[in-house]
């Protein structure tokens, strides 16, 4: 067998109906590539899904099932089933392709992920984006401030080969101690990624991200925003919070421990996210000041007298208190699991 340098690794719930073209896109990818494996996590339930393919198990797919498992569960053994030095979370609507270009190989230490050439699709319009931009800026915060430019709203860079140890790292804290257990931080995941490193671009891989359950008006797309906050656990009203949470998320987790950028590059960074996000939710507030109760309202605009990084900590847990208080220990304690230090110190 050969040395396995990447690894897809797809949780999987929907029904055989719905995932088995995705999963067996992703057969086909491993066959021409010898040096990747696939990992497929299952907590369907589906039977007739277990039975097609339990049955085609190898030394480089791996298919386990198990209904009881939570989606955290599920997440994560999809990883550990896994070995490859670089890996990939598929979403089981999704596809990857294999082209004719010779595979990218890491040739920089800083290089912590293989992006593929990524489009987007929808079932009304067909293919409606696409994007193969690498990420290459020298510190943290440029590649970060980069990536917000190129993007532009879009967070397919999540579908990407991350370097093992980072990606288990981000995704083993957001999957045990956020408080919000639901995919709605994705973007702060990312740059998490970039922040580690930099992003070369892989044109032997094709993924084709299914946009078909954010197509849809401005209604659609927020009552999809509010099911991801309920299926947390949290009030649907948390969608009206999402840049604020996604500020603080990227706050933590670009300051985790674990990541190999030096402290003071990753306070610049995790800084400069959280100073985005917060503008821009200040923007949305002010746009829709009426979404917000009276006693959010009095906290929120609290914000105008911040005046450094110390006192924005404060007035976030002022926030989230207002917004839920059962909310504020659990983001002590995601933020403690992630930098080791105590609520506001870094």
């Amino acid at each position: 067998m050969d040395e396995v340098y990447r690894s897809i690794c797809m949780p999987s719930n929907r029904p055989l109906g719905n995932s088995q073209r995705s999963i067996e896109s992703a057969l086909t990818y491993i066959k021409l590539n010898k040096d990747t494996d696939f990992s497929v996590s299952d907590n369907s339930g589906d039977l007739l899904k277990s039975e097609k393919f339990g049955q085609q198990i190898t030394d480089r797919f791996s298919y386990h099932a198990d209904h009881s498992l939570s989606e955290t569960q599920n997440w994560l053994n999809a990883a550990k089933l896994s070995s490859g030095k670089f890996i990939m979370f598929m979403g089981d609507d999704d596809f990857i392709i294999s082209t004719k270009a010779q595979m990218t190989r890491i040739d920089n230490p800083l290089t912590i992920g293989l992006r593929p050439n990524i489009i987007v699709w929808d079932k009304n319009s067909g293919v409606t984006a696409g994007s193969n931009f690498a990420i290459t800026e020298r510190t943290a915060k440029d590649r970060i401030q980069k990536y917000f430019e190129l993007a532009k709203g879009n967070n397919n860079t999540l579908y990407s080969f991350i370097r093992r140890d980072i990606s288990l790292d981000i995704n083993f804290l957001c999957q045990e101690f956020h408080p919000v257990k639901t995919g709605y931080y994705d973007w702060a995941i990312v740059l998490a990624y970039l922040s580690s490193g930099i992003l070369q671009v892989d044109h032997s891989s094709i993924y084709v991200y299914d946009n078909n359950n954010w197509n849809g008006s401005e209604i659609d797309i927020s009552n999809r925003i509010k099911s991801l906050f309920e299926k947390g656990g949290v009030s649907d009203r948390a969608a009206y919070f999402i840049k604020f949470f996604l500020g603080i998320d990227s706050f933590i987790l670009i300051l985790r421990r674990q990541s190999p950028t030096s402290r003071g590059e990753l306070e610049e960074a995790a800084i400069f996210s959280l100073y985005s996000y917060m503008q821009s939710f200040a923007e949305d507030y002010n746009k829709h000041k009426n979404l917000f109760t009276s006693a959010e309202q009095s906290i929120i605009e609290l914000g105008s007298q911040v005046t450094d990084i110390n006192s924005m900590l404060s007035w976030i847990l002022k926030v989230i208190e207002s917004f839920s208080e059962n909310l504020v220990p659990k983001y002590i304690n995601f933020y403690e699991n992630c930098i080791y230090r105590p609520w506001g110190k870094f």
